[in-house]
């Protein structure tokens, strides 16, 4: 298998991947910590000296991360989200730069585009950002359900996922909106972010949003 494909499938497949080298102590150091501080995470390791295509998946990670050392380690909450863990003390801490990266991909991957290039509404053309706990989201969902049941929402519970907080902070930085339920919709005329609870519920009273989703 090409090295690509090997790192490629390790990413997506795995809730964390750690690209690693046996003798490397700082690779120790991260391997120790990860299980330490998330023992029922799935996680892969692949030890690039152990492997005959090693140097050749250190040559795609570079090409795809820009980072040729390891450990060169991923986290897929949502999407192949890279996150290059740095080591804190006896923490491990996911720095602010990587984070807003990481944020931009799982929006770029997760948000709808605004250009129409269905006849039809996808799982992938309305999105919500929602917390389980939050009334708010649960009324907005709860209206999708029982008002437009043939349309199924990507829902992402952001109290659910890794990095959670991190997303509601860029979505504040995105929209101007950090709380939820924060909808994205395609085929918007300003855009694809509708807005929060309020701002669902009225363009469905309107019959504005019943509309866009017919196209």
């Amino acid at each position: 298998m090409a090295a690509k494909d090997l790192v490629e499938n390790a990413i997506s497949g795995n809730t964390i991947t750690v690209f690693s080298k046996t003798w490397c102590p700082y690779c120790r150091r991260a391997k120790a910590l990860l299980s330490q501080q998330f023992p029922d995470i799935q996680t892969q390791i692949l030890e690039l000296d152990t492997l005959d295509e090693g140097s050749d998946i250190q040559d795609y990670l570079q090409q795809k991360t820009g980072q040729r050392s390891v450990p060169n380690i991923f986290i897929n909450p949502l999407s192949a989200l890279f996150c290059n863990l740095s080591q804190d003390g006896d923490e491990l801490v996911v720095p602010a730069a990587a984070t807003r990266r990481g944020m931009r991909a799982i929006l770029d991957d997760h948000i709808p585009q605004t250009d129409r290039d269905q006849s039809t509404i996808s799982s992938d053309q309305l999105v919500i950002f929602s917390k389980t706990f939050c009334p708010f989201s649960k009324r907005v969902k709860a209206m999708f359900a029982e008002s437009y049941p043939s349309i199924q929402p990507k829902v992402i519970e952001i109290d659910e996922v890794e990095n959670g907080a991190a997303i509601q902070d860029y979505l504040g930085e995105k929209t101007g909106q950090k709380t939820v339920p924060n909808v994205f919709i395609s085929f918007t005329p300003d855009g694809n972010h509708i807005g929060g609870c309020d701002d669902t519920l009225e363009l469905h009273s309107s019959g504005k949003l019943g509309r866009l989703l017919d196209g």
